[in-house]
């Protein structure tokens, strides 16, 4: 019944003859139960398939214990270098732990790692040859970007690197010295991988680079090395240097170390791999670093 007609009819129940203070005592009554009557109507009747105190309201997304990110503190390990011997980069992938793998172009076995390594859960990076100050010409190659280079040149020989090496992420810098700290150069590199949705790792070969500071403005994923590991193949110095990433990282929260494909680097990573878990770090690919 609708509210009008329920007025109506609680109206009839006043007296015709009724005096007018009667009136006006009565319907204020008649109204409260009127409305007490509609409200009580509107309220909908529980159901077995939704309880009385069913409540409404769900949890945006991220909300609980189960989204918190794991305050572990974080190592991520790249290896450079690779592509020219199979068989070392297969030792370091039988350790097991998240390494991530930069791989030169055009090598014998750059291909064959590359897929190796995206087939076995790796992150595969482009080891990108840059100008050094200092280099053989022996090592120059065609694939080496230059400062010299036109942006189109830089472009043509970036793509045609990246080409042999299938699977790739990202990509950080081999040598480059001279090109990281040359602003033009940089910018068409960077570009280049941002247009390719690919992250940058500025390797750090010279305090003076831009790359890293660079990539940040352009909105690049992007993250910088912290500790070379092995730049002397001697494992008391690569020991030493593994307990600078390890300092580091617990300084910090994370950490990103650059080693080489060297047995004197397999060795000493064997036997740190459980020293830094025992500490609480965690192993990561390093684009689980990248910003």
């Amino acid at each position: 019944m609708r509210l009008r007609e329920k007025l109506k009819n609680a109206l009839l129940v006043i007296p015709k003859k009724a005096s007018l203070p009667l009136a006006f005592t009565v319907l204020p009554f008649i109204l409260w139960f009127v409305g007490a009557i509609s409200m009580c109507a509107l309220q909908p009747i529980p159901t077995a398939a939704e309880p009385a105190h069913h409540s409404p309201f769900q949890p945006p997304p991220g909300f609980g214990f189960d989204e918190i990110e794991d305050p572990a503190p974080r190592v991520a390990i790249i290896i450079d270098d690779l592509g020219l011997y199979r068989n070392i980069a297969y030792s370091f992938m039988d350790l097991e732990i998240p390494l991530s793998l930069s791989i030169l172009p055009k090598l014998a076995y750059s291909k064959e790692i590359a897929e190796t390594a995206h087939f076995r859960k790796y992150d595969v990076l482009f080891h990108i040859p840059m100008e050094p100050y200092k280099f053989a010409k022996a090592w120059a190659g065609k694939h080496f970007l230059l400062s010299s280079m036109s942006s189109q040149k830089l472009e043509k020989t970036l793509k045609a690197g990246m080409e042999s090496v299938p699977y790739i992420i990202g990509a950080n810098n081999h040598m480059g010295s001279k090109l990281t700290e040359d602003e033009e150069a940089m910018s068409v590199v960077l570009k280049c991988l941002k247009n390719l949705n690919l992250f940058f790792v500025d390797s750090v070969t010279t305090p003076d680079t831009i790359a890293y500071s660079m990539a940040k403005k352009m909105r690049l994923r992007t993250a910088r090395r912290n500790v070379f590991l092995d730049n002397k193949r001697e494992k008391s110095f690569i020991v030493r240097q593994f307990y600078k990433l390890k300092k580091s990282a617990l300084a910090h929260g994370s950490a990103i170390g650059i080693g080489h494909p060297h047995r004197a680097t397999l060795s000493v990573l064997k036997e740190m791999i459980p020293k830094f878990q025992a500490s609480g770090i965690r192993f990561v690919p390093v684009s689980e670093l990248v910003r």
